[in-house]
C-alpha cells in the first residue's frame, strides 16, 4: 500500500528463502567453491554483486553466518587490482574500515582479491584465480521493492 507517505509491503523483498535480509540488502551464501571472478560472474547471474562490508553489523552478520555454515573464508568486493596498495570496494570507492589480519594485505604472489576469516573476521589478501582454500561467494543485492 502507498500513501504518498510511506509504503507497507506484504510481501518479502529478497528474492527467495536462500537469501537473507540485512539493512534493506539481501545476501545470499554461495556453497559452491569459486575463484574471487569466478564469483562476482557468479553474483552477477542473481542481479547482485559480491559482498561489501560498510559496518561492523554487516561485518558480525556475515562471520556468524559463515560459522553456522561452514565456511572458512568467502570472498568479498574489496580488491587493488588498478593500483597496488589501494583498496576499493569498486572504482573511486575506497575501502575506509579494513580489518586486515595481522601482515595483510601482503600481496604475494600478485595478491589482488580479499577474503575474510571465519574463525576472526579478518581479512586476506589472496590471488584473485585461486580456490585452493575452498573459497566461496557471498552475493548482496538491494531490496526490489515493488509499489
Amino acid at each position: 500500500m502507498k500513501d504518498g507517505n510511506s509504503v507497507c509491503l506484504d510481501q518479502d523483498v529478497c528474492p527467495g528463502t536462500a537469501w537473507k535480509p540485512l539493512f534493506h540488502k539481501c545476501y545470499f551464501f554461495n556453497e559452491t567453491v569459486q575463484s574471487a571472478d569466478e564469483s562476482i560472474a557468479f553474483c552477477g547471474t542473481m542481479d547482485a554483486k559480491l559482498v561489501r562490508i560498510d559496518n561492523a553489523s554487516v561485518q558480525a552478520f556475515l562471520q556468524t553466518e559463515m560459522i553456522n555454515r561452514g565456511m572458512n573464508l568467502v570472498w568479498i568486493a574489496a580488491n587493488d587490482r588498478d593500483v597496488e596498495g589501494e583498496w576499493v570496494w569498486g572504482p573511486g570507492d575506497e575501502v575506509t574500515e579494513a580489518r586486515w589480519y595481522d601482515g595483510e594485505p601482503n600481496n604475494t604472489n600478485n595478491e589482488d582479491c580479499c577474503v575474510i576469516r571465519k574463525a576472526d573476521g579478518l581479512w586476506l589478501d589472496l590471488k584473485c584465480e585461486t580456490t585452493k582454500f575452498n573459497q566461496r561467494a557471498v552475493c548482496q543485492r538491494q531490496y526490489k521493492l515493488l509499489l
